[in-house]
């Protein structure tokens, strides 16, 4: 066996490298023959040289240990006696020179800083490499020889300046000095890369815009359904954990709507992971004509619109502007040139969507604002059955046991269902609303926070689907009903909330070439999210708004939700939720 080490290492040889059988009575006698011959013994005699030890342990290795190194043992095997012989030839190698080179990277205009390691006030010189093969270099400074278009006047500057580089100029350079009569070298490899393509100078993916007049929904709409109800459950299990003793209150459909409404426009991996985080499947056929049907199926229970403001400067695809206005009932319109005026604008639009209900979406508008993509939904429903129209207050007890006197809607005898979930460990009462819709109320077994927080962190789409499941098969009956009457306007900025479920891109830099084929600078990206949320509960029924806008001892006799509780409003037409939240004080 021969074997080249490095100088200065260790090394262990093993006579009986290989042999697998036991061997009985075994003993070892090891010996030495350097290759230049004359048997001398090395100057580091190895740590285990005698006839008993197997193993030869070589230290510090030098280059008179070369050599070929012999180990003959003796033993019994399988009854038999047995001479066996190792040889190994040992080569020492030096060191390896590692040269060092710094690589400096830049695009095509920028200026460069070539660094040199020289001491100060030594005069430097700087060399290109001239051939690709050799090392054959040409001066460019402070040596005297014939300069080059990048050279500059002999100074005591160490570093090369290169401005406004071309790929040209990408290379190796050396930069130079003395010390005490010896030249000092520090090789740079500068490279040079070309200026990346406009982001949408390609073609444009126009497979991505659906034609689906005749297309049968039945299998589209069980597949956005499951992805609403996923996404649904997704947003309650993070926006839960951020405030856990505040009010909560968010419409999922509202913030699923804009992020689709974006995924029309979105390619490349932007389309990818706007789909990921919606958890629809890849290229879900006809996604947004199941959009515009949700729309209408919606029509007398909530009314979902979106709506896409842009500046003048900015042009947006036609093919996008004739899509958005198809699937989702919407003509993009321009900003004016005053930022005020554009708020107040979009502020208008936002109250007409919400019966006025919310006023105040957008407070300030930045002037290089270029997008601005707005959502709402707007529910009002009617109890199926009717509380007491008697002025009633009792007392609400909040998680820190504090009590607050509130004004309750109160039956004796509601026909309403009413259940335990076991996964919830939480009794769940559900209340028929007009529009074929339902408000769930769930209520915790204990009255603290972490109580509440227990259930939430059970609230997953499968657990809701369970929960609406068994509303729909239990009997109703008559029970007695105190419900507080509340009253929640809840803004939350959504932009963490987009990072969590992977849309970090959206506010660096989207592929949105769909929607604009422009590449326009600064890029387009996401620059705010914001969701305003408007929930009643009152006597005469639920009214609940939305608006997104990118730049929640048992007696089942009884119910009484005069603690903290999480509700949801589930829409029988679509099959998911309209609203979740929570109510931690009314």
């Amino acid at each position: 066996m021969t074997l080249n080490v490095m100088d200065g290492s260790t090394l262990a040889l093993d006579c009986l490298l290989g042999f697998s059988k036991q061997l009985d009575g075994k003993h070892h006698s090891w010996s030495h023959k350097p290759l230049s011959g004359g048997g001398q013994s090395p100057s580091h005699p190895p740590e285990f040289y005698n006839q008993t030890d197997q193993r030869l342990l070589l230290t510090e290795i030098q280059a008179d240990q070369e050599g070929t190194y012999e180990c003959v043992t003796e033993g019994v095997a399988d009854n038999r006696k047995l001479k066996l012989r190792a040889e190994f030839i040992i080569y020492v190698v030096g060191h390896l020179d590692l040269e060092q080179v710094e690589v400096l990277e830049a695009v095509v205009g920028e200026d460069v800083q070539l660094p040199c390691a020289a001491p100060p006030d030594h005069m430097v010189g700087w060399r290109r490499k001239t051939h690709r093969e050799k090392e054959v270099f040409q001066e460019l400074r402070g040596g005297g020889g014939e300069a080059s278009p990048l050279s500059t006047q002999p100074s005591k500057s160490a570093t090369m300046a290169l401005n406004n580089v071309t790929t040209e100029d990408s290379g190796t350079y050396l930069c130079y000095w003395d010390r005490d009569g010896k030249e000092q070298q520090q090789k740079v490899e500068l490279r040079v890369a070309g200026p990346p393509p406009p982001r949408c100078a390609a073609k444009q993916d126009t497979t991505l815009w659906e034609r689906c007049e005749d297309t049968p929904s039945g299998s589209g709409r069980g597949i956005l359904q499951e992805s609403f109800n996923k996404f649904a459950a997704e947003l309650y299990s993070l926006l839960s954990q951020s405030n856990p003793s505040e009010n909560l209150l968010f419409s999922p459909v509202s913030i699923a709507w804009a992020l689709t409404h974006i995924l029309l426009g979105a390619q490349g991996s932007t389309h990818t992971s706007l789909e990921t985080a919606l958890r629809l499947p890849h290229q879900t056929p006809c996604l947004h004509e199941e959009m515009r049907k949700m729309r209408e199926v919606l029509l007398g229970t909530a009314e979902v619109v979106s709506q896409i403001y842009h500046s003048p400067e900015l042009q947006l695809n036609e093919m996008f502007s004739s899509q958005s206005e198809k699937f989702y009932g919407v003509l993009p319109e321009k900003l004016g040139n005053n930022s005020k005026q554009n708020v107040q604008m979009i502020n208008d639009w936002v109250a007409r969507k919400t019966n006025q209900k919310i006023r105040n979406l957008v407070d300030y508008l930045p002037e290089q604002t270029q997008l601005v993509l707005l959502s709402t939904v707007y529910f009002i429903g009617k109890w199926q059955v009717q509380f007491s129209q008697a002025k009633k207050e009792s007392h609400f007890v909040m998680a820190s046991g504090d009590m607050v006197s509130v004004p309750v809607l109160y039956s004796p005898k509601y026909k309403m269902t009413l259940f335990y979930s076991p996964e919830l460990e939480a009794e769940v009462a559900a209340f028929s609303l007009s529009g074929q819709a339902r408000l769930f109320v769930m209520l915790p077994e204990g009255i603290s926070s972490s109580d509440l927080q227990k259930m939430e962190s059970k609230m997953t789409v499968k657990v809701i689907k369970n929960i609406v499941k068994m509303a729909t098969e239990e009997a109703p009956q008559l029970v007695e009903v105190t419900l507080p009457i509340i009253k929640l306007d809840i803004n939350t900025d959504l932009m963490d909330l987009l990072e969590k479920i992977g849309l970090k891109e959206l506010f660096e830099s989207p592929n949105l070439c769909g929607l604009s084929s422009e590449d326009v600078n600064p890029p387009l990206v996401l620059g705010e999210a914001v969701h305003h949320s408007f929930l009643s509960l009152t006597e005469k029924g639920m009214e609940a708004a939305a608006a997104t806008a990118f730049s929640y001892s048992r007696n089942f006799l009884s119910f009484s939700a005069l603690r903290p509780f999480s509700f949801l409003l589930w829409s029988d037409k679509a099959a998911c939720p309209l609203f979740l939240g929570r109510v931690m004080k009314p």
